[in-house]
């Protein structure tokens, strides 16, 4: 027989008088081990199953019967929920604060971040609601915590638990969802009505949103602890400690920089140096070229481009011998440039358009 067409277990329920819905626990638990029976069956489009009004209604079945159901394979969280906008045997047990229901409920495994209607968790429910003993909602919150409940979770109007929780004046369920991380200064908007009938929003506080002066004080009281918190030796001395360890490491990045640029004035300075020295040649290199009647070229002097090259032309080359003078001059010029480290021509090599029997390459060598 497939699970659709069995009766439902509802069959067992007088529905017509809820005076007399109870049902002895023995008869129904021994119709939910009989099989017979379809343990997730809903009463009506209002109203879910069995289970559900288990927890809503604290006796009418015992909590030895809801094991049984459990075991049976009735649903906490089921999946069609059309009754009341979608609450949950889950839900309506933290709605109606029954603590044993809902504890009973977590061990056979009912999921603690099931979303129902305009996007409300149990924890919603719990925080939001009063009824009941305050104490066992402040356990509901460890249960529900402990199950995986997002603690900081939104309702389609943008409330999480502690917003509601504050709101209804739930001091023990606002000290245990501060406990397990909610913030105690998280905001949240809240519309107002202008003078002309607008709504305006406005990001209010918890503090804005307690109604009694007891939970402005819970509020104010974790406000302080947190602050003291953040400002514990333990947490101070880390950051400073790390905060010393920045500024080290800041030291080193700046030895390291100071050390490049005495390496880079030390290249300044030998560069200085160099120019110096063919500063220096340069004068002499005309000194001589003035001592030998050789006209000083009117540019920048380059020693590869015009001097070395005019060196090789004075020195003759295969079509017209050098005279004496002229081959003179060459060799002293020459000589000048060999003591400025110009790297001579190989013989045959080409310098400029011709070939020449010796000279010095255009150019020449780095001074």
């Amino acid at each position: 027989m497939s699970e659709d067409q069995r009766p439902s277990l509802w069959e067992l329920f007088n529905v017509s008088n809820t005076i007399s819905l109870r049902v002895p626990e023995e008869e129904l638990i021994n119709a939910v081990r009989s099989g017979h029976y379809n343990v997730n069956a809903f009463l009506d489009k209002l109203n879910g199953p069995v289970l559900s009004f288990a927890a809503r209604i604290p006796g009418l079945i015992s909590l030895n019967a809801v094991e049984e159901l459990l075991r049976a394979g009735a649903e906490t969280c089921p999946e069609a929920s059309p009754y009341k906008g979608g609450w949950s045997a889950l839900f309506e047990a933290a709605n109606y604060g029954n603590l044993a229901y809902l504890e009973l409920f977590l061990k056979y495994h009912a999921d603690a971040k099931e979303v129902g209607h305009n996007n409300y968790t149990a924890l919603h429910v719990v925080a939001e609601r009063t009824k009941g003993n305050p104490e066992d909602r402040a356990k509901m919150v460890d249960l529900l915590a402990a199950a995986g409940a997002d603690i900081n979770a939104k309702t389609a109007d943008n409330e999480t638990p502690v917003s509601l929780a504050v709101k209804a004046g739930n001091v023990p369920v606002v000290l245990r969802l501060f406990a397990h991380g909610a913030s105690p200064y998280q905001t949240m908007a809240v519309a107002e009505e202008t003078a002309n009938g607008q709504k305006e929003y406005k990001q209010k506080g918890l503090l804005d949103l307690a109604t009694t002066e007891g939970m402005k004080d819970a509020i104010r009281q974790v406000q302080a602890e947190r602050n003291k918190e953040f400002l514990t030796p333990s947490n101070t001395q880390k950051d400073v400690t790390d905060l010393k360890q920045m500024v080290s490491d800041l030291t080193d990045e700046i030895e390291g920089l100071k050390e490049e640029v005495a390496n880079l004035k030390d290249q300044v300075a030998d560069l200085n140096g160099a120019n110096g020295r063919l500063q220096g040649w340069r004068i002499d290199l005309e000194n001589t070229l003035m001592e030998q009647d050789i006209k000083v070229p009117p540019r920048p002097f380059v020693l590869g481009e015009s001097a070395l090259n005019g060196a090789s032309y004075l020195a003759g080359d295969d079509n017209e011998p050098p005279t004496e003078p002229r081959s003179r001059h060459a060799t002293n010029f020459v000589r000048t440039g060999l003591a400025a480290g110009v790297a001579p021509a190989e013989p045959g090599e080409k310098i400029g358009a011709k070939p020449w029997r010796g000279g010095f390459r255009p150019g020449g060598a780095a001074l």
